[in-house]
């Protein structure tokens, strides 16, 4: 044949770059909606980044949710109040927004992105802190002086059964 078909590498063998979650909400910050009165669409992007932030950081199906069931399900979860309210706080404004024709104040929707971010960086601390203690736990049942202990805790578990 004159062409010949490459393989297909399938998506799940490819390596999935991690999503910078803040740069996600400072790319709406740069698109400048409040500044050239997009308030509307500002709320849109900045709900629909809140909600894939949340489907891919709370182990949960964010994106075909109502606001109200994200926030029912956060709740559920157990998810501390200081992530939790603004949160709830961020969907309700920007539900009001999107399907209320709500005109928030000046001082909302130029602050609606700092707001947001706050409990994004606060989950994302809560991960990270998270990934080095599994980490340290880890390092610390893979350490040499661990495996020496079970060697020798299974010697003399051997050494036992013998006499």
């Amino acid at each position: 044949p004159i062409l010949k078909r490459r393989k297909s590498i399938p998506a799940s063998s490819l390596p999935m770059k991690p999503i910078d979650e803040i740069h996600v909400f400072e790319r709406i910050r740069a698109m400048k909606l409040h500044e050239k009165g997009q308030i509307r669409d500002l709320y849109i992007q900045v709900s629909n980044a809140m909600r894939s932030f949340i489907h891919r950081n709370m182990q949960f199906d964010a994106l075909f949710e109502t606001s109200e069931e994200i926030v029912m399900n956060l709740s559920r979860n157990s998810v501390e109040r200081s992530i939790l309210d603004p949160i709830s706080e961020v969907f309700e404004e920007s539900d009001m927004v999107k399907f209320a024709k709500y005109i928030p104040t000046v001082e909302q929707s130029s602050t609606i992105i700092d707001r947001a971010l706050k409990p994004v960086k606060s989950v994302l601390k809560e991960i990270e802190r998270e990934k080095e203690r599994l980490a340290a736990e880890s390092e610390a049942s893979s350490s040499p002086e661990n495996k020496g202990d079970v060697l020798v805790g299974t010697a003399v578990e051997k050494s036992k059964g013998k006499s």
